[in-house]
């Protein structure tokens, strides 16, 4: 069996991509106060009062507990790994089953029968997708049905690439997963060669990762958004598009079609 459910962030390395594909999302529901219970780490009246608070408040309680007490914050961690290992046991996860982990949640291609772990812990399916991209420096795009979720990019950063690389993503998945190969290919010769003359929007050009700022050649970049500047204010001419060329397109130019 897999031991990579020992690692709390893991990609696949051998999984570049997949398109049409059943892609699982299993995540442990309410992980943290969840595996407190089933592994006894707290006293059940603390367990009973971040229970009956809203989540957001319950986590934030949990992270103080975890702040003022090492012993606890490193159990619970290792708990973690635990319940991972439990669910890949029962569900028989293989190396190759796996896209990847982040902490409480598993990205497979197998559907899993069993998620109901012990007597506390239960990974919910809260999301499936039918493709799957790595692109960049640990950024992940799940696809399905027109929606796309992007791990690796905040959701604030996210929002100002939605009529941008986020809406050209979605089209060329949804063109790979739909269309004969030469029609893929010619809609990317197509906007790559847009994309090098600089006919997009100005849009199109902030680096597609964590930060998502524009890198302004001879200045320091620039952290245009929607809301507080127009990005007409920024020439084109001026902008190094290489980033979002080598780290998307050329990605998406190298997946065989």
């Amino acid at each position: 069996m897999s031991e990579i459910y020992l690692k709390d962030n893991y990609t696949n390395p051998n999984i570049p991509y997949l398109f049409n594909r059943d892609i699982e999302e299993y995540d442990m529901r309410r992980a943290g106060i969840s595996l407190c219970k089933e592994f006894k780490l707290l006293d059940k009246e603390i367990i009973k009062e971040i229970e009956a608070l809203p989540k957001l408040k319950g986590d934030k309680k949990l992270g103080l507990l975890q702040r003022n007490n090492k012993q606890f914050k490193e159990e619970l961690a290792g708990t973690f790994k635990i319940a991972r290992q439990m669910f890949f046991e029962v569900n028989e996860l293989e190396d190759n089953d796996i896209i990847a982990i982040k902490k409480d949640a598993i990205f497979t291609t197998k559907k899993c029968k069993i998620t109901k772990i012990g007597d506390n812990i239960e990974f919910r399916n809260k999301n499936s997708y039918s493709a799957f991209i790595q692109l960049g420096k640990k950024i992940e795009i799940y696809y399905n049905d027109d929606n796309l979720d992007v791990k690796g990019i905040s959701d604030e950063c996210l929002s100002y690439h939605e009529k941008y690389m986020v809406k050209f993503l979605k089209e060329f998945i949804k063109k790979m997963e739909t269309l004969e190969s030469k029609q893929v290919l010619a809609y990317l010769k197509r906007f790559i060669d847009k994309y090098k003359r600089k006919e997009l929007e100005v849009g199109y050009y902030r680096e597609f990762n964590a930060i998502s700022k524009f890198d302004i050649i001879g200045e320091e970049d620039y952290d245009y958004n929607e809301a507080s500047a127009s990005l007409n204010r920024i020439p084109a001419d001026s902008i190094n598009i290489r980033y979002n060329f080598d780290n998307i397109l050329l990605k998406l130019v190298q997946i065989p079609l």
